[in-house]
This record gives structure tokens, C-alpha cells and sequence, in this order.
């Protein structure tokens, strides 16, 4: 039997193709047409996409001398996983000498950091880190990662970050259903 192979032949020319954003060449390679800007931003991590209930606000006082993205992400994922082992521990009523007892594998917390902004405040430094907290893979609602936070000592933040806070943990964005019983509420109307 005979076996027939398609060979495409094209022009000299570079073709643009009518239903597609690609475009071939004379030689057959396809080179797409690029969909987003090249990530510059030094200051800032590539995360993943993390919806705004997952953001997270914590703000610095800094004396000029900055801490590194690596440092900010390596303290911050310190102090949540000490805030999420308490708020477990407090959930299910372990005590320091049952602690010891309880073997309970250790799951990856991690920090993305999507901005952090500086801006003057009294002589010092106010830096703004924008960010969200994962588990496992699963980012955390900022809600209960702020929450959790409260278990951790204000000196044990300072501590792991190296600089005086001034806003420990909080949500980002608050909540949409708030705003709109906000609005459309009778109740809240009165005030």
C-alpha cells in the first residue's frame, strides 16, 4: 500500500491568517500575537489569581531601610501558620500538655504579595503590603485570616517582620452584601 503525507508549501511572504491571531511564516512556524504585557514590577510577586474576599491588608512603619518581598512573605507565612495552628488548637480545646500528644502534619502555608506601596508618614515610612494567604493551594478567606491573626502577640509581629505595625491584619475590601443592606435597608437608613 501507498502511504500519501501532506506537505504544505507556503509563499515567500509572511500571511496573516483571517480567523485566527497568529501568524505563519515561510517556514511553517506560528508566532502568536502576544495577549498581555511582560511583569516588570520588582517590588511585587506574580500570584495566582486570588478573588478580592481573599485580600489581605497589613501596614508597616518603616524607618527607610525596607524589608526584601522574601522577607515580608517568608514572616507573613510564619505568623499565619502560628495564628491558624492557635485558632485549631483553641477550636479543638488542645492544651499544652495534649499538644505534645496530637501528631498533626504540618500543611504549606504560603503568602502571595500583589503590591506594596510606601508612602511618608511623621519622618518614617508607611509601607502598605497587599496580599492573600493560602493553605495547601486554597487561599484563605481574608475574613477568617484576619481573625486568626488576632492570636498572634503584636511583639511576635514585630518580631518576625522586623518593623513596628500599624495595621496588624485586616480585609481589604469588605463585603459587598454589607454595602448593599448598607444602601437598600430600611434600618440602616434611619441613621
Amino acid at each position: 500500500t501507498t502511504t500519501t503525507y501532506y506537505n504544505p508549501t507556503y509563499s515567500d511572504t509572511t500571511t496573516n491568517c483571517p480567523y485566527c491571531d497568529t501568524t505563519m511564516t515561510p517556514d511553517g512556524e506560528i508566532s502568536p500575537t502576544p495577549t498581555f504585557d511582560s511583569y516588570e514590577d520588582s517590588t511585587t510577586d506574580y500570584v495566582p489569581d486570588a478573588d478580592r474576599q481573599f485580600w489581605l491588608l497589613t501596614v508597616l512603619k518603616t524607618d527607610g531601610n525596607n524589608p526584601t518581598v522574601n522577607d515580608l512573605k517568608n514572616g507573613l507565612a510564619n505568623l499565619y501558620k502560628t495564628a491558624f495552628q492557635r485558632q485549631q488548637e483553641r477550636h479543638l480545646g488542645i492544651n499544652a500538655r495534649l499538644k505534645r500528644a496530637v501528631s498533626n502534619p504540618d500543611k504549606p502555608v504560603s503568602v502571595y504579595i500583589i503590591k506594596i506601596s510606601k508612602s511618608p508618614i511623621n519622618g518614617d515610612e508607611k509601607m502598605e503590603v497587599l496580599y492573600h494567604v493560602s493553605v495547601s493551594g486554597q487561599p484563605v478567606a481574608a475574613t477568617t485570616a484576619a481573625a486568626d491573626m488576632h492570636l498572634v502577640s503584636d511583639q511576635e509581629v514585630v518580631n518576625e517582620l522586623g518593623y513596628p505595625f500599624i495595621i496588624k491584619a485586616e480585609r481589604k475590601y469588605p463585603s459587598l452584601l454589607i454595602r448593599t443592606i448598607h444602601v437598600t435597608s430600611p434600618i440602616f437608613q434611619r441613621i
